[in-house]
């Protein structure tokens, strides 16, 4: 046991010296990366042998590869040496950090050697830039001239040109095309004016691409304040026996409205009045009725209510039922007259020697028929002894 702790230590002590021979310092050129690029490094190789030797420069990760081929170094003792050296990657890797593995040896004696760690980051397009839109908490207010702000951020220490930027909602839209230096952050003012837009959330929709990548692809929601104003006109009409009322009530603001109309009328008002439409309620308040109406309003819709009252029609309704009724009675009542005169004839000696009764029937209705008069003689006096005109059946 103790003779193999006393290998293992020789090892590691040949494997440091071997190290300690060859020095490998590394200044990132172009170590942050997006998809398909390729990184640079300038790479310093150190000798410290006590011999000049020639050295070669592999790269032992699987995953990379350099673009040129492997040259030989030849350094002095005691000296270094400089070069580019450009990674590319077999095949696309995920984005993320990477450690990539290169070995500087000995051409003498392959067994001097010293792996070195390249670190390289590929970023992932979505990660590349942040982007907000900055407006009035409030909402934006239809009535004026808004200001609407886009703040970029370069999230990375990497440059990012031709950026096509597009902002797009039903409120407004806008495109042009920016760049962004290494974490760089920009600002851009947009002025927005908006016409008969309702109160509400506003889908907008910020599109970033760079050569076909889409880095920001988001919707945020931009809110457009309430505000109200309602118009009413009422318009009035009076003639014989009839009034007439109309109120019309518009939303000229961009919220909806909740809307009350009353109007008090008499009892006997309220029997001759018509509305359209009909109220919501009518309520009896002392002695007099209240009729309510209750609605909404959506912005630019208007609402009318049309009150008649009327007595002309129903008078006019009246004195016809009167007409008609008093023509029928004429046309089928039945009026009859009788009148009765007494005329004394007297003697020359002055008494009275007979009577003459006339008896006078008129009819001045519609004909009568089956009539039957009768006339009373007092039991003192004589029977008629001269009938004039029509006989009675029997005296």
């Amino acid at each position: 046991m103790k003779l193999l702790s006393i290998i293992f230590f020789l090892l590691i002590s040949l494997s440091f010296v071997q190290a300690a021979d060859i020095v490998v310092n590394d200044v990132p050129v172009k170590n942050i990366l997006l998809p398909g690029e390729s990184a640079a490094f300038e790479i310093e190789i150190k000798n410290f042998q006590n011999f000049k030797d020639d050295f070669k420069l592999i790269v032992t990760d699987f995953s990379w590869r350099e673009t040129k081929n492997i040259e030989v170094y030849t350094i002095a003792p005691g000296e270094s040496t400089k070069d580019n050296l450009k990674l590319f990657t077999l095949g696309v890797l995920p984005t993320g950090k990477y450690s990539v593995n290169i070995r500087v040896y000995s051409v003498s004696n392959p067994e001097i050697f010293i792996d070195h760690s390249l670190l390289v980051e590929i970023l992932d397009y979505k990660d590349l830039v942040k982007a907000d839109l900055e407006f009035n908490p409030q909402g934006l207010d239809p009535r004026k001239e808004n200001l609407v702000k886009l703040n970029l951020k370069n999230k990375h220490d990497i440059d990012l040109g031709g950026l096509n930027v597009q902002i797009k909602s039903s409120l407004f839209s806008e495109e042009f095309l920016t760049t962004l230096a290494s974490k760089e952050e920009k600002s851009f003012d947009f002025s927005v004016l908006l016409k008969d837009v309702t109160e509400g959330d506003y889908d907008t929709k910020i599109l970033i691409t760079m050569d076909n990548n889409v880095l920001v692809d988001k919707v945020v929601p931009v809110k457009v304040s309430a505000y109200s104003n309602i118009q009413e006109i009422k318009k009035e009409e009076s003639s014989f026996l009839v009034n007439e009322l109309e109120v019309t009530r518009t939303n000229e603001g961009n919220t909806i409205s909740k809307e009350i109309f009353s109007k008090l009328f008499s009892s006997l008002e309220s029997k001759f009045t018509k509305t359209n439409p009909n109220p919501t309620k009518i309520e009896k308040v002392d002695g007099n009725y209240k009729y309510t109406w209750q609605f909404d309003l959506n912005p630019g819709q208007s609402y009318t209510i049309n009150i008649k009252t009327n007595y002309r029609t129903p008078l006019i309704i009246l004195i016809i039922v009167l007409a008609i009724l008093v023509l029928i009675y004429n046309l089928l009542k039945t009026d009859l007259t009788i009148n009765k005169k007494v005329l004394m004839l007297k003697s020359k000696e002055g008494n009275i020697s007979n009577l003459k009764v006339i008896l006078t029937l008129k009819c001045r209705g519609a004909p009568a028929k089956n009539l039957r008069l009768v006339d009373n003689v007092p039991g003192v006096l004589e029977a008629p002894t001269e009938l004039t005109t029509l006989k009675p059946i029997s005296v």
